[in-house]
């Protein structure tokens, strides 16, 4: 199947192809600390695992609205001052909304500002859309961080 040129300009995260190294590492049986990813290393709580028991048990099963869940988002709202739902989008993570964001504010050719240390992982997200990126107040390669 032909993809899009759009689709074609955009490069791989280089979150997942580090991933990918790291899972075929502890294929060959090394032992590997995982800090690409930003997962937790810590167990999902017993109290989330138990709810999530309850909400298959219950039948929650079908799709939910696509900013998320009212229940979930109504009590995360609670835990911050002067916000509520509506103010609160549950995404899969943090690329899928900010991609969701640059959907919505940015237009093409419009320039993205991206701090240093997320260059690699959402330069990709502005290309996708043609927008120019740039990163703020840093050193964007070896080279210029040596020269610093």
């Amino acid at each position: 199947m032909k993809l899009s040129d759009r689709i074609n300009r955009v490069a791989e995260s280089q979150t997942v192809q580090f991933t990918r190294l790291l899972q075929q590492l502890r294929r060959q049986g090394r032992q590997v600390i995982d800090l690409a990813v930003g997962e937790p290393q810590l167990s999902t709580p017993a109290e989330v695992i138990e709810s999530t028991k309850r909400a298959l048990d219950e039948g929650m099963t079908r799709y939910g609205t696509v900013s998320g869940l009212h229940e979930l988002k109504s009590g995360l709202a609670r835990q911050f001052e002067g916000y509520d739902e509506n103010n609160i989008i549950i995404s899969n993570g943090s690329k899928q909304c900010l991609f969701s964001i640059f959907q919505v504010i940015c237009n093409p050719f419009d320039e993205v500002i991206i701090p240093p240390a997320l260059l690699g992982e959402y330069s990709a997200t502005g290309q996708y859309r043609r927008r120019k990126t740039g990163v703020c107040g840093h050193p964007q390669s070896p080279a210029d961080m040596r020269n610093h």
